[in-house]
């Protein structure tokens, strides 16, 4: 068993001596040993590239609209990029929407799919306005480059055209004051006139059309049974509330009434301001804060004449007690004070114009100051060279103020009514001397209207007479610093037998304005005869005679403009049937 086991062990130290032999060439019959190689180092890597910098500034691609004229005022306005953009700097004070140089309100956004910027209007756009969009440098893409340099463009909205007429009250309206028309600025619309009832006497009644367009049937705003309602006025403020005046006859004598209009709530119930043996000739402002003003004519004695009588709304407080502004100085038995105005400044202070037609001193103002109230009226300084008629006033942007009358002139021959005008420079100023508006002495300067724009001048129109049977519409436009331009004649229906009359004007806040004119052929009637305006258009003068009554429709005895901050325009007039002084009330909205 050793033997074996020897020889076994043998056997194996042999077997194993045999492999690890052929190191030196002996004996060939021997295993290969198995020889293993370490890998080749792998070379070291080339140091990477820097990544290269975004150094590419973005460009605009394209603007909505393009830059043109004529521009829906529902345009989409966006400006689409050339990459991405870091939507934190997409901000007001990077893409600005600007008219006439102020910022135009409303909401950016972007879409970072598109590289568009957009901007939506928190209203719509002005009628016949200019804008300008503006991106500027601080726009940057995702790396931080911002624009190379900054880019603009312009676009001119398009004009507004004249709806088709309603008519708000086919019964017979009274003679004096009708319709006077008042909108907000959302687009409701309120034209207030006097009706004649079933039951013969003259009420105040009122139709309003909301901002989606639909009108509602008139409703009756004066206190019934108290005898005649006649000269209405209405105003509206921008948040959509409003006032109404009017005289009212209560069988002893005259009243003042008001009712205040809520936007969600309507007329409220009348109330009275003021009363006296003769109470009339009342003239309403309100503010755009909804503060307003009234002024108007009183009696007070028997045998006495009526002085100029003023209360003040509050939004919080209503109608203040009234306050007389004339005094003993300046008003005597025979100095009857007559068709007061009354208008409001930016800042909330209010001005009244009165004339006293037999008085030395015919033409008198009067200054409300905030914190302060009224100021002693003081005189125009006007030469009396006949019975004033008729002022107007317009307070311009700057707090300029301008009064317009005209004066029946007995001396120098032939009789005849000239226009007067006089400016006061704004708070502690003078009235400057009266001068005249019209130098055509051979026929009567009637009816006219003053309006101010944004800015800063004056327009004028009135109805100057040819003769007994034709009368023109002439205007002027009064330029601070320059005068007086020269005299045009603005209505387009002239020649002997025309007269053009009753003329209405509103501006707008983009130096635009529209006039409004009844033309009336005596004893002919015809296609040629009816309601007419024409826009006058800053920079490029009057455009074409468009007619805005019923093609057909006798001619407007009556005229109100109404406008609102878009430029849109509400229109209410009369239409008397021939050889009569009353007819239905319509009315048509200009956008």
């Amino acid at each position: 068993m050793r033997v074996l086991g020897y020889a076994i062990s043998l056997a194996l130290a042999g077997v194993v001596t045999g492999c690890g032999g052929g190191g030196g060439g002996g004996g060939g019959g021997g295993f290969f040993p198995v020889v293993s190689s370490a890998p080749a180092p792998a070379p070291a890597p080339s140091p990477s590239a820097p990544p290269v910098a975004d150094t590419t500034r973005p460009t605009v691609l394209a603007f909505v609209p393009a830059a043109g004229n004529d521009v829906p005022r529902t345009t989409e306005i966006s400006a689409t990029f050339s990459e991405g953009l870091r939507a934190s700097t997409v901000t007001d004070s990077n893409v600005q929407i600007s008219r006439s140089g102020a910022a135009v309100d409303g909401v950016l956004s972007y879409d970072a799919t598109l590289h568009k910027v957009s901007f939506a209007p928190a209203q719509t756009l002005d009628l016949l306005a200019t804008y300008t969009v503006t991106a500027r440098t601080g726009l940057q893409d995702l790396a931080g480059n911002g624009l190379a340099a900054e880019r603009s463009w312009s676009f001119r909205t398009a004009d507004g055209v004249w709806e088709t007429p309603r008519q708000l009250d086919a019964e017979r309206t009274a003679v004096s004051g009708n319709p006077v028309t008042a909108q907000d600025s959302q687009g409701n619309i309120v034209v207030v006139w006097s009706s004649q009832a079933s039951s013969g006497w003259y009420e105040i009644r009122s139709a309003t059309r909301t901002e989606s367009g639909a009108w509602g049937g008139f409703r009756t705003l004066s206190v019934p049974g108290n005898r005649n309602a006649l000269l209405p006025q209405v105003g509206f403020d921008r948040q959509g509330g409003g006032l109404a005046i009017w005289s009212q006859f209560d069988g002893s004598g005259v009243e003042i009434w008001s009712s205040r209009f809520l936007k969600d709530g309507g007329w409220q119930t009348p109330v009275r301001l003021d009363s006296g043996l003769d109470v009339g000739d009342a003239s309403l402002a309100v503010g755009a804060d909804g503060n307003g003003f009234a002024v108007w004519a009183k009696q007070v004695a028997p045998y006495g004449n009526p002085d100029a009588w003023a209360a003040r709304f509050t939004v919080e407080g209503g109608w203040q007690a009234p306050v007389r502004l004339g005094s003993s100085a300046n008003s005597s038995f025979y100095d009857k004070v007559e068709q007061p105005q009354v208008a409001i400044d930016a800042a909330g202070n209010a001005y009244a114009l009165w004339v006293q037609r037999t008085s030395d001193a015919p033409v008198w103002a009067a200054r409300y100051e905030l914190g302060t109230g009224w100021q002693p009226a003081v005189s125009l300084g006007a030469t009396r060279l006949g019975d004033p008629f008729a002022p107007r006033l317009a307070i311009s942007g700057s707090g300029q103020v301008m009064a317009l009358w005209n004066s029946f002139v007995y001396a120098g021959g032939p009789y005849r009514f000239d226009l007067w005008w006089s400016t006061l420079g704004g708070t502690g100023g003078t009235w400057t001397t009266p001068a005249l508006l019209e130098t055509d002495d051979s026929g009567n300067a009637l009816r006219q209207v003053l309006v101010a724009d944004s800015t800063g001048s004056f327009h004028a129109v009135w109805q100057q007479y040819l003769s007994d049977y034709r009368s023109d519409l002439l205007y002027r436009r009064y330029t601070p610093g320059s005068g007086w331009s020269t005299a045009t004649t603005v209505s387009t229906t002239n020649g002997t037998y025309w007269q053009n009359r009753m003329p209405s004007l509103v501006a707008d806040r983009n130096g635009h304005l529209m006039l409004m004119w009844g033309a009336y052929q005596s004893g002919y009637g015809g296609d040629q005869e009816g309601t007419f305006a024409r826009r006058y258009v800053s920079g490029e003068g009057w455009q074409a005679t468009r007619r805005v009554g019923a093609a057909g429709a006798s001619a407007a005895m009556f005229t109100s403009l109404a406008i609102r901050p878009n430029g849109t325009i509400a229109a209410s007039w009369m239409e008397p049937s021939e050889l009569r002084s009353d007819g239905p009330v319509s009315a048509s909205v200009f956008r």
